[in-house]
C-alpha cells in the first residue's frame, strides 16, 4: 500500500480499536471507525523503511510489551495491515 514512494504510519490512540485489531476482527474496526464518536488518527510519513522502522520503534520505547499500549499502529509496508489502514482512509 505503498503509494508515492512513501512509507506510512498510522498511529490511532483508542484501545478499543487495539482489541479489535489484536483479534483481527476487522468489522468491529470498521463499524468503530465509521462512528460519529470516532475522533481520529495520525498518520507520519517516511522516505525509507528503516526511517519509518525507527519511529515505530519509538513509539514503544520503555512499554513493557507484555501490556496493551492503548493504541494501534498501523504500517504500510505491512500486507496484513492493509485492511485496517483501508477501513480508517474510507471512514
Amino acid at each position: 500500500m505503498k503509494e508515492d514512494n512513501k512509507f506510512r504510519v498510522y498511529i490511532v490512540n483508542d484501545s478499543y480499536l487495539e482489541d479489535c485489531f489484536i483479534n483481527d476482527d476487522i468489522d468491529a474496526f470498521t463499524e468503530s471507525v465509521n462512528d460519529d464518536d470516532f475522533i481520529s488518527y495520525d498518520c507520519e510519513e517516511f522516505e525509507t523503511e528503516k526511517e519509518a522502522t525507527k519511529f515505530v520503534e519509538g513509539l514503544f520505547y520503555g512499554c513493557d510489551e507484555r501490556s496493551p499500549s492503548g493504541k494501534v499502529v498501523l504500517c504500510s509496508w505491512n500486507d496484513c495491515d492493509e485492511p485496517f489502514i483501508n477501513a480508517l482512509l474510507n471512514a
